[in-house]
């Protein structure tokens, strides 16, 4: 199953230059016991917001257009602890196909929302009772 998880504001802003256009900090405990001891799933970008280190406690994916390039300059991280993975989105659905058990958790940012919207089951959606001017990425408006 895949499940999403996002704070968004009146207008579906999520972001403004790869990070979070705030903390709340509820929210961000929200965020940790939703995902914790659950694949999470990011693109690169996100990935990059959050240092270039995986979250603890969790199976990290992290999508990217350009894995081998990505692989080279990460090799450091890509080790069995770290529980990275840089592929396809083919190959992350496969994945879940084979886990019908588990529950998925996409993280962001924009794009990686866009793509699994489709397929997604459960959608975590925090709504900030304010509007950012100066956000740059959005999450997917969904039809009802």
């Amino acid at each position: 199953m895949i499940s999403m998880i996002v704070a968004a504001d009146e207008n579906n802003a999520i972001g403004f230059e790869n990070k979070l256009l705030c903390r709340l900090k509820d929210d961000m405990n929200h965020f940790v016991s939703t995902t914790k001891n659950k694949p999470v799933i990011m693109g690169y970008k996100t990935f990059e917001s959050l240092g270039c280190k995986p979250l603890k406690n969790r199976f990290n994916i992290v999508l990217t257009r350009a894995p081998m390039a990505m692989t080279i300059v990460h090799a450091e991280l890509l080790n069995k602890d770290d529980n990275i993975i840089f592929e396809s989105f083919d190959y992350v659905q496969f994945m879940i196909e084979q886990s019908p058990d588990t529950e998925f958790v996409v993280i962001g940012g924009q794009q990686i929302y866009e793509l699994f919207l489709p397929i997604t089951s459960r959608i975590y959606l925090t709504h900030i009772r304010h509007t950012f001017v100066n956000a740059d990425s959005y999450f997917p408006l969904i039809n009802e």
